[in-house]
């Protein structure tokens, strides 16, 4: 298989990776997704299935990606990706119509399971230009409206910075019942996951159920609890675009009826599809994180008596100063804020106007160089720049991996970090 493969139907263009991620998708000009997808990562666009035991949690899996065990197989205008995870068998179909597409994942196992599905699309809906220089920006200016109808909950986002005179609208939601939503990544992610890898939403019973419009937008939709048996379960998402919504974003434009309608067309109408596999190289980002320092261990490295403007909160030691103005900050701190602690270190102690500088931002979640420079910060870039505040892409900036046991893990949260001011 090629690096990417590209599915297309209208104005719609989907971008299939060769680790079996979605790249993009982009309908005319306009990029729906916010962060496009890499081989290392994946894409923030994905499906997980979360399986229950005892009304507890027993594991959760994405569907799509390196993280994911899927095959995938591949047509002009739609894709599936098939895998078996502890007996129970999934398929998920990507369906392209000219300005709608559905997911639908079919769900069976011979034992009998308690599951449930959580959508998840990271929204640009700007033109690649716009989302591109500045993520957070595009976030703040698109402008969601939560519909809850009987057992359905619709998610209509509006982008309210125009794009060429057009404000780009998507309308996401499910042919069957949902429980919960949230309309931004810091929801979905939570600030644990630059510690824990894993999404805090995937440890919550339902999503926040709360409309969220900040610097990180991205849907996620989730189903309610279902069984899982031998005869086949199946579950529906779509997402309907339109170029332009020029009023404001007050009410859902496609009806049940229209979707349904659109949905057995395309169900009716399939290609033929060739099957493809995954790159054999499937890094699953498995994180090596610090351990949480005991107070004995604390009062070794760092003893009361020397420690200075100690931040305190319910009782528990964040950060501190010490005698040789060293800046201590704990992963408690770290996992609390909804930024990374950053140091800027640079290749002379003084600068003078008109020097180049080497210079480099350094991040508290496992980033050792981001955006290295010379000079000019915006023309003489020698590395990538870390843009997300959560670290949920891995492939920016200077990383570190080792590998342990066979296995490869990339170095996120230490146990403190110390900066000299």
């Amino acid at each position: 298989m090629e690096e990417n493969r590209q599915l297309k139907n209208g104005q719609l263009t989907a971008t299939v990776l060769k680790n079996g991620a979605l790249a993009s998708i982009k309908a005319g000009k306009t990029m729906i997704n916010q962060v496009n997808g890499n081989q290392l990562d994946g894409s923030l666009m994905n499906l997980y299935l979360r399986v229950f035991s005892a009304g507890q949690i027993k594991f959760f899996i994405p569907l799509l990606g390196p993280k994911s065990a899927s095959k995938l197989k591949i047509g002009n205008n739609q894709a599936s990706w098939a895998g078996s995870v502890n007996g129970l068998n999934y398929q998920v179909e990507l369906l392209l119509a000219s300005n709608v597409w559905f997911w639908t994942v079919n769900l069976s196992s011979k034992s009998a399971y308690q599951a449930d599905l959580t959508y998840v699309q990271d929204l640009g809906l700007g033109e690649s230009s716009f989302v591109e220089s500045n993520e957070a920006y595009a976030s703040q200016y698109i402008d969601h409206l939560v519909i809850k109808e009987a057992e359905t909950i619709t998610v209509c986002s509006r982008q309210n910075q125009s794009q060429s005179g057009e404000h780009p609208y998507l309308q996401q939601g499910s042919l069957g019942a949902l429980k919960s939503y949230s309309t931004d990544g810091f929801q979905f992610y939570g600030t644990s996951y630059k510690q824990t890898d894993i999404p805090q939403a995937m440890k919550q019973a339902d999503l926040a159920n709360q409309k969220y419009q900040y610097e990180f937008a991205l849907t996620a939709l989730r189903t309610p609890r279902f069984k899982v048996s031998l005869q086949t379960v199946r579950k529906t998402f779509y997402a309907a675009f339109l170029p332009d919504q020029p009023s404001d974003n007050q009410q859902k434009l496609f009806t049940a009826e229209r979707l349904r309608c659109e949905y057995e067309k395309l169900i009716n109408t399939k290609s033929e599809q060739d099957w493809t596999t995954q790159s054999p190289l499937q890094l699953k980002n498995s994180v090596l994180s610090g351990w949480q320092l005991t107070d004995a261990e604390l009062q070794q490295l760092f003893p009361l008596e020397q420690r200075k403007q100690a931040e305190i909160s319910s009782g528990q030691l964040l950060s501190f100063f010490d005698q040789q103005r060293h800046h201590i900050v704990l992963p408690e701190k770290e996992i609390r804020q909804e930024r990374m602690t950053g140091n800027v270190i640079m290749s002379y102690a003084k600068v003078e106007a008109g020097q180049p500088v080497l210079a480099t931002t350094q991040y508290m979640c496992g980033i050792f160089a981001s955006q290295t420079v010379f000079g000019n910060t915006n023309l003489n870039i020698l590395s990538t720049n870390t843009r997300n505040a959560l670290n949920v892409f891995k492939a920016s900036g200077m990383r570190i991996w080792l590998k342990i046991a066979g296995t490869w893990k990339i170095l996120t949260m230490p146990i403190t970090v110390l900066h000299e001011l």
